[in-house]
């Protein structure tokens, strides 16, 4: 059966109260919804994250999911799919209050406004749904959506610390996008080329993700008083190897490093069962990556 169904536009409504009443729409479909099986979500581009007409330091985005959260749509079920590169591109387009309609404007430097991954960390539930699209900037931010699509792996996205600080604390699916893979020349191997050198960047980024939130497991493991500040220091010294190693493009040393860090969760976290299995388990799902990503480099199939 079908899950959920969603639409790719925009909400209605400039003003606070235009968009609230769209956003009570959207949840009263969600609770009608909900009668079927279905779950029904939201996508953004960059005008959602404009500034209102008349609350000069409301974004629309923000009224948007706040009325929705007060009409019941997310308790029944609604979610949001976040293009991450439209939404750096209202972060850089509409960076503070001001212009026409206060709706916003640049900053002189072409920065950001807010990080779109806070949106995701404060409510990561939300987010069943990612477009992961990169991009390169205009030159003018103001331009379209700010950015120029390419392929993943191509832009300035910063992919792996939008991840890093999103976490893995929910259901997430990230779905690779690239508006202007058709036009991909022949000799680049055509759509199917801008989605295979996509597919194999966000893998990667996806392993150093992973290995930096096996890192941070460490961390939170000491802080709680279930592993001991020793044991981690060399744990993490096995892990900052595997990583620098991996991010030099060197998969079979990674490896090695990352079965050092098995062979001393096994052989030095003691008294606490459940921690060393959060550990091991993380660290061979990761192990199969990095062996999937050898595999691959070497004509394995």
């Amino acid at each position: 059966a079908l899950p959920y169904i969603g639409t790719a536009n925009d909400f209605p409504g400039t003003t606070v109260a235009a968009i609230q009443a769209g956003a009570a729409a959207f949840a009263a479909a969600q609770v009608k919804a909900a009668t079927y099986g279905l779950r029904i979500y939201q996508h953004n581009h960059a005008n959602e994250f404009m500034f209102t007409d008349d609350a000069p330091n409301r974004r629309r985005y923000e009224v948007f999911i706040e009325a929705v959260q007060a009409n019941g749509g997310w308790a029944a079920g609604a979610f949001l799919e976040m293009d991450i590169l439209w939404a750096y591109g209202g972060a850089r387009k509409y960076a503070v209050p001001g212009g026409a309609n206060n709706r916003g404007l640049p900053l002189a430097n072409g920065g950001f406004g807010f990080d779109p991954a806070d949106w995701v960390a404060a409510n990561p539930q939300r987010y069943t749904l990612f477009h992961v699209k990169d991009g390169q900037p205009f030159s003018n931010p103001a331009q379209g959506n700010s950015f120029a699509d390419v392929e993943y792996g191509l832009g300035t996205i910063p992919f792996r610390a939008f991840f890093d600080k999103v976490g893995a604390r929910a259901e997430h699916h990230p779905l690779w996008e690239q508006d202007s893979a058709p036009s991909t020349p022949a000799a680049a191997g055509g759509s199917f080329g801008a989605a295979d050198r996509s597919y194999r960047n966000m893998f990667a980024d996806r392993t150093l993700t992973w290995l930096d939130e096996l890192r941070d497991q460490v961390n939170g493991l000491v802080m709680a008083g279930r592993l001991k500040a020793s044991v981690a220091e060399d744990l993490q010294g096995r892990l900052a190897n595997a990583i620098k190693r991996y991010e030099g493009g060197h998969e079979e040393s990674a490896m090695g490093y990352l079965g050092q860090f098995i062979a001393k969760v096994n052989n030095q976290v003691r008294g606490n069962d459940a921690a060393k299995m959060l550990l091991l388990a993380n660290a061979q799902i990761i192990m199969s990556w990095l062996q999937e990503s050898e595999d691959r480099e070497n004509g394995v199939s």
